[in-house]
């Protein structure tokens, strides 16, 4: 099992592991750690979270042979996302919160920042001000 010498947030013994994985995985362009490692909030039960881009969407049997993989070599279960996949809310945690691990290509980095900067002008006020209401309409009711 992995030990937690937790440095600024994130386990260095997985970020060390991490890191010579994607070095070798040749498809898998960005990769990034977010979640409890990412923060420094895991716990012994803690899955590892990480997000990858590759030129195009991965295959799910290839999602599949990574996750098994990565959950091997970690001794722990991985929740793997293909960030080509991701969008709203989830792609805005993985961007500004995660561990960058692998940038083997600045332009898919780049848009995928441009993607959640649009969702963020775009619909997170409006996502906003729906929680808002909805806990209005919550309170008033008590």
């Amino acid at each position: 099992m992995i030990n937690s010498n937790n440095q600024g947030g994130i386990t260095v013994e997985i970020k060390n592991m991490l890191t010579e994985f994607f070095n070798n995985e040749e498809t898998i362009l960005l990769a990034i750690l977010y979640g409890s490692f990412a923060a420094g909030r895991e716990t012994n039960r803690s899955d590892v979270d990480i997000a990858i881009a590759g030129h195009s969407l991965f295959h799910p049997e290839q999602i599949m042979e990574l996750n098994l993989k990565l959950s091997k070599l970690l001794e722990r279960e991985v929740d793997l996302i293909d960030l080509n996949n991701a969008g709203g809310t989830i792609l805005t945690q993985i961007l500004t919160t995660g561990t960058l691990i692998k940038k083997q290509d600045t332009n898919l980095y780049a848009s995928l920042i441009k993607k959640m900067l649009y969702f963020e002008e775009d619909m997170a006020a409006n996502i906003r001000y729906i929680l808002k209401y909805r806990q209005e309409n919550f309170l008033n009711a008590i």
